[in-house]
């Protein structure tokens, strides 16, 4: 290559990057889609706030309500005042996304400011395709549309804990498989009525938002499961990476855990048993959907109500006294007697633990998610199989007798 061409385009690459420098810093973050909000909001109010040339006498003008609350038609106009405190210093017009707290008090959650819909990313409407919508007739149509859809999340969809969704953006996004099967820091409740997609938004950039504020790149968003995802998903799991078209899943593997049934335990468990080097995440949580639909899924076995109490476990080497609760839960507290000096009759305190266990189809099963040491105070993340799908041959008032063993004991 020529020499001066060369430093010629060494410098317009300098000059560029420099170019470039002076624009900020670039931030990655993520965004709750227009229907998510629709849809977990209990509340939605079109308002006015008035600010009139005394601030203190500022209230809450309602133009519509969209979706009421359940059993009753609107927020009174105090519930409305009660809202307005610190919400804004200039008169705008707002949809206010509303839900209650567990005194049945309404908490403001998302806002869309209707006078300038593109002010801020984090309030902005964002369509399914990761698109925000500029015009203000616009947002309330979709708004409207989407709450005539009537779409509901279920009942153990918790829209706070699937909105922390939004912590895993940029790089992070292929980082947060579920650490515990019910509980961790990133359990599958994340997953549960919502899902993470991949959007490419660069609407707030330097030149739109002004020279104070970052340049930032919207690359995730948080939309409703609908009943099209199921085959989506599924096929995007078993991949192993996000295919091509929309929606591109960040965890794909994960999000099935909102579609129990026969089709996809079968491709949960032929990921589970993919043994590839680059399939060991995803191996590892289509473990934890399959133990999540096992041991947290409603059943109705007779023999569950018989089982409530307190057992003895007897091991070959380890005795195990268990506490069955009602709903599924148990506490333990473990003792081996396989080194010199322990014995039975003397054994050595082991570990302490808590876990899920469950009845089905006259089987029975139990599973350690947290353990600590004994007499120490921090717990752990502790999985452990203990035994899964013990035949129930017999039940007495005393003892249970199970396929396979161990043999069960009732403590007093």
């Amino acid at each position: 290559m020529n020499r001066y061409l060369f430093i010629a385009l060494v410098s317009a690459l300098v000059v560029l990057l420099v170019t470039y420098s002076t624009r900020g810093d670039l931030y990655t973050d993520g965004v709750l889609s227009l229907d998510w909000r629709v849809d977990s909001a209990d509340e939605i109010h079109h308002v006015r706030f008035v600010i009139p040339e005394t601030p203190d006498g500022a209230y809450v003008e309602p133009i519509k309500v969209y979706k009421p609350r359940s059993g009753k038609t609107a927020l009174d106009l105090e519930d409305l005042a009660r809202l307005r405190p610190a919400e804004t210093k200039r008169p705008s017009e707002r949809i206010l996304f509303i839900n209650l707290d567990e005194d049945n008090k309404p908490i403001v959650v998302r806002r869309i400011n209707l006078d300038n819909p593109m002010d801020y990313y984090r309030t902005a409407a964002f369509t399914t395709e990761g698109k925000p919508i500029r015009e203000r007739d616009a947002i309330l149509k979709a708004v409207e549309a989407r709450v005539q859809l009537g779409r509901k999340l279920p009942p153990n969809c918790h829209p706070f804990v699937i909105a922390d969704l939004l912590k895993y953006t940029g790089d992070r996004q292929h980082h947060a498989p579920p650490t515990d099967p019910f509980e961790g820091k990133n359990p599958l409740a994340y997953y549960i009525g919502g899902k993470l997609v991949k959007i490419d938004c660069n609407d707030w950039d330097y030149d739109y938002v002004g020279p104070d504020c970052p340049d930032t790149w919207i690359c995730v968003m948080v939309l409703p499961i609908e009943p099209e995802d199921h085959e989506r998903l599924i096929a995007a799991a078993l991949k192993g990476n996000t295919p091509k078209g929309t929606p591109q899943y960040c965890h794909p593997v994960a999000c099935l855990v909102n579609f129990p049934g026969e089709k996809t335990e079968a491709c949960l468990r032929e990921i589970a048993n993919d043994r590839s080097p680059d399939r060991t995440h995803d191996a590892r949580t289509a473990w934890h959907v399959l133990s999540y639909f096992h041991y947290r899924t409603k059943t109705d076995d007779p023999l569950s109500e018989k089982l409530v109490g307190r057992w003895r476990l007897n091991g070959r080497r380890e005795r195990i006294d268990i506490q069955l609760a009602a709903d599924g839960s148990f506490t333990a507290e473990a003792a081996d007697f396989d080194q010199h000096p322990y014995t039975r009759e003397n054994p050595r305190r082991t570990w302490q633990g808590k876990g899920y266990w469950v009845v089905r189809d006259g089987k029975m099963s139990l599973m350690r998610t947290d353990g600590k040491y004994w007499n120490r105070d921090s717990w752990y993340e502790a999985i452990r199989e203990i035994f899964r799908d013990k035949t129930i041959l017999k039940i007495a008032e005393t003892e249970v007798d199970l396929e396979n063993g161990p043999p069960m004991t009732r403590l007093e």
